[in-house]
Formats: C-alpha cells, structure tokens, sequence
C-alpha cells in the first residue's frame, strides 16, 4: 500500500503546520486589501477634490466604496484569524498528556526515545510560538484598519508575513527531536 502515510502527531502537525501557512497567505492578501483602501482613501481626501465643485457625489460614493471595501476585506481577515485560532486549537490536541509528576516514565509509542511528558513540552514549546503569533496577527489586523500611512501599513503586512515568533530554525530543532528515529533497513535477504 504505497502512499499511506502512518498518522502520528509529528504528521499531524506537519500539515496543521501548512495549513497554517496557507492561512497566513490568505491573511497577508486580505492586509494588502486593507492598506490599499485606506491608501486610496487618504488620496481621495486630498486637496485635488476641493477643486471639483461638481465632485462632491462622486466624492462621497468613491469614500463609501473604499470604506466599505476596507471593511470587507477586515472581516475577511477576521475569519482567517478564527482559522488561525483553530489550527491552534487542534495544535494543543497534539499534546498527548498533562504535565504530572507520576507520569514522566511512560514512554511514547510513536517516539521510543522520549517520554510522554518530553514530548509534550517539545510540542508545547512549538505551540506557544504559534500561539505568540498569534497574538500579534489580532494586534495587526485591529491596528491596520485604522492606519492610513501607507509605509506603516507596509511594515504590518512585512510583520504578518515574516512571523517573527515562529523560529523556523528553533521549531526545525524541535521537529528533528519528535521525529522517530529512523527504521533500519535490513540487510539480510528473506529465502524461501
């Protein structure tokens, strides 16, 4: 049966993991709608509509558009956070037990060589990056939608799309760590 793929949490996360990421995409698009608006919003305010005595219709319906533009693309962008939120929820699943002391000998089926209570502080410690990010994707996705400076609005959808709190480096450490140890092939042939 080629192709199937033995479920583990180390898998699990893995594709949380790119889902996440593609989250995170559909976020940083949803940013670049915001900021464009509220771009374009801030120039249809500026001075070259003072001097249209005939615009003022044309003014108000184009700053209705953008408004409402803006705000779509935020709920929008409110619903990919639920999904980040999500994904982080079936995250914290992956941690096989609470942290007791009577539990720290039990050893993991799926990773021989660490603990339960290991492997659920190297999951934890993946977590609570994702968790920070988290964090800080909310406080960009409210303070964007009242930014209209467009080299700050830059430097929030850099922020969403660098995701300083996920080290890539420490998380590639952790992700070596719960990895089982590699199958040995065998190096005798079976005969009949």
């Amino acid at each position: 049966m080629a192709g199937v793929r033995r479920e583990t949490p180390l898998t699990k996360f893995n594709d949380l993991a790119k889902e996440w990421e593609k989250s995170v995409a559909q976020g940083t698009g949803r940013l670049t709608q915001i900021a464009n608006a509220n771009q374009k919003l801030s120039h249809a305010d500026g001075e070259s509509w003072a001097g249209l005595a005939d615009a003022h219709a044309l003014h108000t319906t184009l700053r209705h558009k953008l408004e409402r533009e803006a705000h779509q693309s935020w709920q929008h962008l409110s619903t990919v956070l639920d999904q980040l939120g999500e994904i982080l929820s079936k995250m914290r699943s992956l941690c096989l037990v609470e942290i007791t002391p009577h539990k720290m000998d039990v050893d993991c089926n799926f990773c021989p060589t660490l603990s339960r209570v290991q492997h659920d502080l190297l999951f934890q410690e993946l977590i609570e990056m994702y968790q920070q990010e988290l964090m800080a994707k909310a406080m960009i996705a409210v303070d964007i939608v009242d930014c209209h400076d467009h080299d700050t609005a830059v430097v929030y959808i850099a922020s969403w799309q660098m995701q300083p709190y996920v080290c890539k480096s420490r998380q590639d450490e952790l992700l070596v760590l719960l990895a089982p140890p590699p199958k040995r092939e065998s190096s005798q042939k079976l005969v009949k």
